[in-house]
């Protein structure tokens, strides 16, 4: 009983912020990594029992010492799944890496697009569901002020001409070809 009061003061103290930290410690990105990560040992484990390899770590018995962990984690495409989770790992963290520079650069921007004020902490960074690509994705940034917004680890100039369209032609009257009529 007194490991499970343990666990939850840890787990609480890692969900609240420091007083006066900037950002929210982890922000989601933990829970953001070992998802992906786990969509990559899955994808690896079902491509090798496609093509006939055994699971990997298969051959460990439950008994056996680190050596035995050794031997079993070189065999049966471990190697493998171990260089693609490092390279993920790599890619994820210069693309986050890249992300907080690139957040900290548009911070004017921010405050006068979205009224983010330079000031908000962040709570929340979490993959918003987008392909990561060499570790960079769409993420979703949740402000300690409750603002919420979508943002692109690269420039946005063409799509915010799109938008800036969209938003015209939703302010113009339809044309009377484009009517819908009621029989």
């Amino acid at each position: 009983m007194r490991w499970r009061r343990r666990f939850r003061a840890r787990a609480q103290a890692i969900r609240r912020p420091a007083r006066g930290s900037r950002g929210t410690p982890y922000c989601g990105l933990v829970g953001e990594g070992a998802n992906v990560l786990a969509g990559i040992a899955l994808a690896e484990t079902a491509m090798a029992q496609a093509a006939g390899a055994a699971l990997p770590l298969s051959g460990l018995a439950g008994t056996g010492g680190f050596h035995a962990f050794q031997d079993a984690a070189g065999r049966d495409g471990a190697r493998s799944l171990a260089f693609h989770l490092a390279v993920f790992l790599a890619d994820w963290t210069d693309g986050l890496a890249a992300l907080m520079a690139r957040l900290a650069a548009d911070a004017p921007a921010l405050e006068e697009m979205f009224a983010v004020p330079r000031a908000a902490r962040i709570v929340g960074l979490v993959g918003a569901g987008g392909e990561y690509h060499r570790g960079a994705c769409v993420r979703r940034i949740d402000f300690d002020d409750g603002t919420r917004i979508a943002y692109k680890p690269r420039p946005v100039e063409r799509e915010f001409v799109w938008h800036t369209l969209g938003e015209w032609l939703c302010g113009q009257e339809r044309p009377p070809c484009c009517t819908h009529r009621k029989r």
